[in-house]
C-alpha cells in the first residue's frame, strides 16, 4: 500500500511527486501536514475536498460561471450584458456593440438610448431625438459663435442670447 511508481510516492490515500504534485483521496480540509488540505495540489493549482479551486495563471476559454457564459474573448449573459476583452468594450442589450442599446468602448467613446446619445473618444457629444428637456436652475451654453445663458435674477429673470462678437439680445 505504499512505495514508488515512476518517481511518484504512493501511500494508502495519496499519490505525490515531491512538492509539485499531490492527489489525496482522504483529504478533508482539516488534516495535517498542510498539504493534506487539498484533494488535488500542484504548484499553481489546488482543489479542496469540497471543490473550491485556487489557482494562478488560470485561463477559462468556455463554460458558465454563476449564470455568466465565458468564451475566448467575452464574459456575458445572452442578449443582456457583454464584457469583451478582445475589443475592450462593454455593451448591454445585444450581442454586438453596434446593435447594443448601451455601449462603452475602451477608447472613450460610447452610446446610450440605442445611439440617440453618443460621444466619441474626444468627448464630442451628440444628442438626437424628438425632444430634450433640461430642468435646471442655471443654464450657460458657451460656444465660439453663440452664447445662451439664463439670468437667475428673481426680480427680472431673463434669457440672454449673445453672438460671438459680443452683441446681446434679451429674450
Amino acid at each position: 500500500s505504499s512505495g514508488k511508481i515512476a518517481g511518484f510516492d504512493i501511500s494508502s490515500s495519496y499519490l505525490k511527486h515531491g512538492n509539485s504534485f499531490y492527489l489525496d483521496g482522504a483529504a478533508d480540509g482539516t488534516m495535517t501536514p498542510e498539504e493534506h488540505r487539498w484533494f488535488i495540489s500542484s504548484s499553481k493549482f489546488q482543489v479542496t475536498h469540497i471543490g473550491d479551486i485556487t489557482g494562478s495563471n488560470v485561463f477559462f476559454t468556455g463554460g458558465t460561471i454563476a449564470g455568466w457564459k465565458v468564451d475566448s474573448n467575452r464574459f456575458y449573459k445572452d442578449n443582456s450584458v457583454y464584457i469583451n476583452s478582445n475589443t475592450e468594450q462593454i455593451y448591454l442589450g445585444h450581442s454586438d456593440y453596434d446593435s447594443a442599446e448601451i455601449a462603452f468602448s475602451g477608447s472613450g467613446e460610447g452610446k446610450l438610448a440605442s445611439g440617440a446619445i453618443n460621444w466619441d473618444k474626444n468627448g464630442n457629444l451628440n444628442v438626437t431625438g424628438s425632444s430634450v428637456t433640461l430642468d435646471i436652475s442655471n443654464f450657460d451654453l458657451d460656444t465660439p459663435t453663440l452664447d445662451i445663458k439664463s439670468n437667475t435674477s428673481t426680480s427680472n429673470p431673463q434669457i440672454i442670447v449673445s453672438s460671438g462678437s459680443g452683441g446681446e439680445q434679451l429674450v
